[in-house]
């Protein structure tokens, strides 16, 4: 085939039929730049898939141990099995911020002792960092048969609410706040 001769006279032709060097370099910028903004976004998306499931994880449990007291789950306390109330246990101490307990209230004080810890459980990628009412714990404790709750050992004050903020460990702008209400109702912002 017989190329045009206004380009070869013209000299912008390029005869070999390959790349130059800036035309080179600027498409490996712009796929390095390309590369970088997708390894950027499934970081940020896998940290934010991390504090769903750890939250998710807490309202689970929350509702188990609801569940517990409202089907009047039996539990032994001592040498009895009896009909107790339910609760999970937050701190947000420095040293384990990613632990939380459900625990058996066996002494009916609708608070957490350690003696009455029946389960521990561990978040995977995010810690606690905010509970309310008080900043040395949250106890939620779940009264059997009705959806009644006890925030802090009170089950008798209008309007008590419990809040539990969990935040991503490596990124700690990344935050769910889970609040449990007087009626049992739990939700998530």
């Amino acid at each position: 085939m017989r190329r045009p001769t206004s380009l070869i006279r013209g000299g912008s032709y390029n005869s070999n039929g390959g790349f130059t060097i800036l035309e080179l370099t600027i498409t490996i910028a712009i796929v390095a730049l390309l590369s970088a903004a997708v390894v950027g976004y499934q970081r940020g998306a896998g940290n934010n898939r991390e504090l769903l499931l750890d939250t998710q994880k807490v309202l689970q449990d929350l509702r188990r141990v609801q569940n517990f007291a409202l089907s009047v789950k039996t539990a032994q306390c001592g040498a009895q099995t009896i009909a107790i109330s339910y609760g999970v246990s937050f701190t947000a101490d420095a040293d384990d911020r990613a632990v939380y307990n459900v625990f058996n209230d066996c002494n009916d004080n609708k608070r957490w002792a350690s003696n009455e810890t029946a389960e521990t459980i561990s978040l995977a990628s995010s810690a606690i960092t905010i509970v309310a009412p008080s900043a040395g714990g949250l106890d939620v404790v779940f009264i059997p048969p009705f959806p009644d709750v006890a925030i802090n050992g009170d089950s008798t004050a209008g309007g008590r609410t419990g809040t539990i903020t969990i935040c991503h460990l490596k990124d700690a702008s990344l935050c769910k706040t889970v609040q449990v209400n007087e009626k049992g109702a739990i939700s998530v912002q």
